[in-house]
């Protein structure tokens, strides 16, 4: 490691917390929408008990199953985060999320046929 000569000057009014209010993880302003989640009843305990992002709202729904809304950055650290869940999670909103995440799932199965 080596100090480096060249320096940079913040924005004017650049405020840290508010840019990254939209990051899930730290990549933060990257197609920036609500999503919507829903999680089946056998994880529905565990996404509970931590706070993933700061716009997060859950909605407990009548069959144990957990909706959680939030708007964030469609990251490769969400998309990540959300093959993890497998089969425990469907993506409601936006379409384009919903079929990137079943496209993964889909090829994930295909290789395991082979």
């Amino acid at each position: 490691m080596r100090v480096l000569k060249e320096t940079f000057e913040r924005p004017a009014g650049f405020d840290a917390a508010e840019h990254f209010r939209t990051a899930f993880g730290i990549v933060a302003g990257l197609d920036v929408t609500e999503i919507s989640l829903l999680f089946d009843k056998t994880i529905a305990g565990l996404i509970k008990e931590r706070r993933w992002h700061p716009t997060q709202k859950l909605e407990d729904l009548v069959d144990g199953d957990l909706r959680m809304t939030m708007t964030c950055s469609q990251s490769p650290e969400l998309f990540t985060w959300l093959l993890g869940w497998g089969e425990h999670v469907m993506v409601e909103r936006p379409q384009k999320l919903a079929k990137r995440i079943a496209e993964r799932h889909r090829l994930a199965l295909e290789k395991q046929k082979k």
